[in-house]
């Protein structure tokens, strides 16, 4: 099976990391909403945050404080099956490395979409912790994201 695992190492306490990853208000993830309640067994999703697009939804099937997340996943706009995202925050040298591992059946596009993305998510998750903003390039893409869904979703329908 194939999967990725990142890691990334913020220079903040694991109980401040994990509170970021398990908000409501997410602006590192795509400036989105996590929602649902923060249950094993319990649906959740990631949508705009007036609530006019689903990005992604699932099932939280692990919810462990502030240590781990597992989440079944998946992309609202493609057709692939769901996938298994872990979320694990460790506390190193008064650090929180947070490590995320993404387990597919096989190669798909969900696959190929988060290759590259969960690095940039990481990356912005240790910006706004650290730094308290977003670089530019990922305020932009949070800003084009919306209108490529909508467009995505009406392309699927024709």
């Amino acid at each position: 099976m194939p999967e990725q695992r990142f890691s990334k190492t913020i220079p903040r306490p694991v109980t401040e990391v994990w509170a970021a990853i398990t908000a409501e208000r997410q602006p590192w993830y795509f400036n989105s909403a996590f929602v649902g309640p923060r249950r094993a067994g319990e649906p959740f999703r990631y949508e705009k945050p007036d609530g006019s697009i689903t990005y992604i939804d699932g099932i939280l099937t692990e919810f462990v404080p502030p240590r781990r997340m597992v989440q079944e996943f998946r992309f609202t706009d493609l057709e692939d099956a769901p996938t298994t995202v872990v979320w694990e925050v460790a506390e190193e040298d008064g650090h929180a490395v947070v490590t995320l591992l993404h387990d597919f059946p096989e190669i798909t596009a969900t696959y190929k979409r988060t290759k590259g993305g969960w690095p940039r998510i990481l990356d912005s998750l240790e910006a706004i912790l650290v730094r308290g903003k977003l670089p530019l390039l990922t305020r932009v893409q949070n800003a084009l994201l919306g209108p490529v869904i909508r467009l995505s979703s009406l392309t699927k329908k024709s």
